[in-house]
């Protein structure tokens, strides 16, 4: 019985990932993601953000990492960068949750928009 639900479970999270991974490509088409005629997405889009964010945040840490050593070396990215990583990796997840929480509700100023910049964390590759 143990097996069963873990396989049940298994496909369980590969369909809600391939249902995630999937809604980029109808992102900005229908009449959940136009957000009212702004460009900033609507609430598919946010929800999309909000758990992309919230998993994907602990990446950060490399990133961060990465960065700096191209930046400044070694040394520093094996201190500050994984200091300064780690908060990155924390403001990230926490916003991916706020908006998987907030997905149906525009904000006053910012609409269904991103919170963080960039929107995604593989936006922010380092070239």
């Amino acid at each position: 019985m143990g097996k069963a639900r873990t396989a049940v479970f298994g496909v369980a999270l590969v369909a809600l990932a391939s249902f995630m991974l999937s809604t980029s490509a109808w992102a900005g088409s229908g009449p959940l993601c136009c957000g009212g005629g702004d460009s900033s997405g609507g609430p598919v889009r946010k929800l999309s953000r909000g758990v992309a964010n919230s998993i994907t945040g602990v990446l950060e840490v490399p990133y961060t990492m990465a960065h700096v050593q191209k930046r400044d070396g070694v040394i520093p990215a094996m201190s500050w960068g994984v200091i300064s990583g780690v908060q990155n990796a924390v403001v990230r997840t926490v916003v991916g949750m706020t908006e998987l929480m907030t997905f149906p509700f525009r904000f006053p100023n910012n609409g269904y928009g991103p919170m963080l910049k960039p929107e995604f964390i593989q936006d922010n590759r380092v070239s």
